[in-house]
């Protein structure tokens, strides 16, 4: 899976397309964890996502 280092540029919809992409493979790589690295690269990927959605969610009230 191709990770993005850009997530601030990315609509809501692609944030969330993200988030399920991630959540999928880490899902996989729990079941057979071939590629620790890839595994917690992608967690790492994750929480930014989260944390740019969260700040995206959270900006019309500042």
């Amino acid at each position: 899976m191709e990770l993005t280092s850009n997530y601030s540029e990315m609509s809501q919809l692609e944030l969330d397309q993200e988030i399920a992409a991630c959540e999928k493979v880490i899902s996989d790589r729990e079941t057979d964890p071939s590629d620790l690295i890839e595994y917690q690269e992608l967690r790492t990927a994750l929480c930014k996502i989260r944390k740019q959605k969260f700040q995206i969610d959270f900006e019309p009230f500042e």
